[in-house]
């Protein structure tokens, strides 16, 4: 494998300073840079193929840009549901429009409160999609009042959070 183009080997080959191939390629807003010096550093990005490193762009903002989707079925059941693929390209449709990745994690239903504080604790995803909360889950509870990013999926009767949900009416 070549060794990996950095953002210094862009502004090497652009003739500007890494922090200007910073600016640049993140569309850093109220930078005085050129139209010229602009279309230089991305032809150089496009030259040499740039790619940035998602493992440093995620040290530096504390974000992972993965959002996960958890679905609170065994693996089994969850790979057999035949609704499941249009609901999780939707899921991913979304996503990819806000450049976020999708991480699809089947959780049986006894283990979706541990895995869901593991994924978030853990700086694993920024957020997650829950589908198929249960009413007598009071882990999942505890963890959206100590504001945990979650978004439910479907209705969650008695809880206070985001959700999405099908169109029913339209999907018939």
């Amino acid at each position: 494998m070549q060794k990996r183009v950095t953002a210094s080997d862009v502004a090497e080959l652009a003739g500007v300073s890494r922090t200007t191939v910073s600016f640049v390629l993140n569309n850093v807003p109220g930078m005085r840079i050129s139209e010229d010096t602009r279309q230089k550093v991305l032809e150089a990005a496009k030259q040499l193929d740039y790619h940035p490193n998602i493992s440093a762009q995620r040290l530096v903002t504390g974000q992972t840009r993965i959002i996960a989707y958890v679905e609170r079925q065994t693996p089994e059941q969850a790979f057999s549901d035949a609704f499941l693929p249009q609901v999780l390209r939707g899921v991913h449709d979304a996503a990819s429009a806000s450049n976020f990745e999708v991480l699809f994690a089947p959780v049986p239903v006894e283990n979706g409160a541990e895995r869901c504080e593991y994924l978030l604790r853990g700086g694993h995803v920024d957020g997650i999609i829950l589908s198929g909360p249960r009413s007598d889950d009071l882990e999942l509870r505890e963890l959206l009042e100590r504001g945990a990013p979650l978004v439910i999926q479907g209705h969650w009767p008695g809880v206070a959070t985001a959700s999405v949900d099908i169109d029913n009416t339209e999907a018939a």
